[in-house]
Parts: C-alpha cells; structure tokens; sequence
C-alpha cells in the first residue's frame, strides 16, 4: 500500500510513515523524512537567531547592492532543500548548516530563495566564491 505525504506532496509506501493513533489509517500525516525535517527546523532557528547567518548574509547583499529579500531565514533554505546539502547530497545537521549562494553575491547573485541552496558550512567554505 502507499500514502500521499502532506509535506512534500508524494506517494510513498506505507512503510516511510511512522505509526499514528490518530489518523484513520493509522499512519502519520507525514512521511518520515518530512517528520525528521521539521523536528531539525526549530533547532536550525535556535542556530540562526544565535549566530545571525541570515541577518549577516541580509547585510552583504545590501552592501553590494544586489536584489534581496530581507525576510529569508536559514530555516526557509532549510525547509527548501528538506535537510539536504546542494553541494555533498548528504543530510545536514543543524549544528552544520549554512546557506549558500548559487551564482555568490560577490559575483552579482541575488539573495532571494530560488539563488540559495542549503549546504554544509564545511562544503560551504570549501566552494567560496565560485559559481558549481
């Protein structure tokens, strides 16, 4: 049997959802993947209000005057990408994770959702400033 996730709008077979009294089929609203993502997010706004990555990344684009959007969190990238690094393919931890700009400011990116991707800071540094 399979179940359509309400968190990224799949079908998947039954075995990929966690177990749920309270649902009718008893099987939970998301599958777990979608489940693991949204216990990391809050953890990834704990990291973000702690370390200010997007009010810094907010402030650069200004500084280069490049097309931004002020309200993007690293938990909006976080969520996009459902835990996973654009760069390795692995799952992030929130501890790890860092936002990455496609085509980088520095070379007249733009800080909106669709130019960043969610990496890890150490696959994040290793790219610098170049465009793959």
């Amino acid at each position: 049997m399979s179940k359509y996730c309400v968190g990224c709008n799949t079908t998947r077979p039954d075995e990929h959802f966690y177990a749920s009294s309270v649902e009718a089929d008893g099987l939970n609203r998301y599958c777990k993947h979608c489940c693991k993502v949204n216990r990391s997010l809050e953890a990834v706004r704990k990291r973000d209000k702690k370390s200010g990555i997007s009010t810094r990344q907010k402030h650069r684009a200004i500084q280069l005057g490049v097309e931004f959007d002020a309200e993007i969190t690293l938990a909006d990238v976080f969520k996009k990408d459902a835990g996973w690094c654009g760069i390795c393919q692995k799952w992030v931890q929130p501890r790890h994770a860092s936002m990455d700009h496609i085509l980088p400011l520095s070379r007249g990116g733009t800080h909106l959702l669709v130019n960043l991707q969610l990496t890890h800071l150490i696959c994040n540094l290793r790219k610098g400033n170049s465009v793959d």
